[in-house]
Order: structure tokens, then sequence, then C-alpha cells
């Protein structure tokens, strides 16, 4: 592991704030979701290396809007986790 403390990583997800646009049909609905996965990988890019299965997800988010999401930091750790999802021009 990267040694990092959990509840500095704890901390840091509950400031930071992602932004996701994505391509949406006619009722704003999108056409790939804003999946675990998506989510794990943007984390990464943030020096939080948290799997998938960490995210508190139960189904992609396929509507634009602001969302707090769960997230399983370590042991009795958890965070939470701002996401703001935008429809694609």
């Amino acid at each position: 592991g990267s040694g990092l403390n959990f509840n500095v990583v704890a901390k840091k997800l509950r400031e930071l704030n992602l932004s996701f646009t994505e391509k949406a049909d006619d009722n704003g609905t999108f056409f790939a979701g804003i999946t675990k996965e998506k989510i794990a990988a943007e984390l990464i890019k943030q020096g939080l290396e948290l799997k998938s299965k960490q995210i508190e997800l139960s189904e992609p988010i396929k509507k634009e809007g602001e969302f707090t999401i769960e997230v399983n930091v370590g042991v009795g750790i958890k965070s939470q986790l701002k996401i703001k999802t935008i429809k694609a021009k």
C-alpha cells in the first residue's frame, strides 16, 4: 500500500468535488452512466488509490445533478465524496 493514513484519505475525499460530463439522450439520461470504476479511476488521478468496491454506488448515476457518495476508506472508516454530473452539450 501507499502507507497513507485512512483518516487522511477520508479527509481528502470530503474536500474533493469531482465533475463528470456525459452525453445524454433527449430525456437527459446518460448513455453511459457514471460507474464506480469511473469514479475510482478519477480518484487515482487525484492521488487517492481506492478500489471501485470501496465506493458505495448500487447503480451507475444516469442523471445530471449533485450526489454525495459513501466511500469505505478502511476498516470502520467511512467518508463521503461529492460528485457533480453534467450533461454534455
